[in-house]
């Protein structure tokens, strides 16, 4: 049975989606945590978060659209800011920024101005593209990523459950740049060999930053930020065929 160890917190509600997929194809996932979130300048976007209702949110993937749509659900108090369900945008349709700038731009969104919700990590693909498009944003840092203080432990006490096999334990699955960055060091001194493992990445910018910034090799991109899709192409590689998401 080969490995699978997913570089991202599993979902506390029920089975995590990435882990019965692999598990369905006869694989052994291993989900553990490697940042730890911060919310910032809550007071700022309080101030500026419209009401939910028939404001129309645009997410990137299906993770996110559906964390959207949970929102009235899991948050009761919070429904006058959670979006109809029919108004969660793009989702599935636009699984990278890239695609996500185009989803907005052909639902004619020109002229108009978004609120813009990021991170402290933050690349300029989706704000360049909606700009040329003549779509202006209201940009608002509303979230801060760090390394896990516990990673290092979690990951051993994860691959205790293993069968480690330096030659063939299977695959390590990065999800974003700067978890890539941070858990490598210590995937370095954990395994010894990384070469010994196969590498999957979510997303072609998580790919290019493997690749060119930690000189890695990366056996599978899977451009869909999916279960379907990843576990499609990684069961595609280790069967010699070629990806095609």
């Amino acid at each position: 049975m080969k490995n699978v160890l997913l570089l991202r917190a599993p979902r506390e509600d029920g089975r995590d989606r990435y882990e019965t997929v692999f598990e369905a194809k006869g694989y052994a996932p291993l989900s553990v945590p490697v940042l730890e979130t911060v919310l910032v300048h809550v007071d700022a976007l309080r101030d500026k978060i419209p009401t939910g209702g028939q404001v129309p949110f645009y997410v990137v993937g299906d993770a996110t659209a559906a964390a959207a749509s949970q929102i009235s659900t899991a948050y009761p108090s919070m429904v006058h800011l959670a979006p109809a369900e029919n108004q969660v945008r793009g989702g599935a349709e636009a699984g990278t920024a890239e695609r996500l700038a185009e989803f907005i731009l052909e639902e004619g969104c020109e002229g108009r101005r978004l609120l813009y919700l990021t991170g402290d990590k933050n690349r300029e693909t989706l704000p360049g593209m909606l700009a040329a498009g003549g779509v202006a944003l209201d940009t608002l840092e509303v979230y801060g990523t760090t390394g896990s203080s516990t990673f290092r432990d979690d990951l051993q006490a994860a691959l205790e459950r293993t069968l480690v096999d330096g030659e063939q334990w299977g695959w390590v699955v990065y999800f974003a740049p700067s978890a890539a960055a941070f858990v490598t060091p210590i995937l370095c001194d954990v395994f010894q060999r990384l070469d010994a493992l196969k590498v999957a990445a979510i997303g072609p910018t998580t790919a290019s930053f493997i690749r060119d910034t930690l000189k890695m090799r990366v056996d599978v991109v899977a451009l869909k930020p999916s279960p379907d899709a990843l576990c499609h192409d990684v069961v595609a590689f280790d069967d010699g065929v070629a990806c095609t998401s």
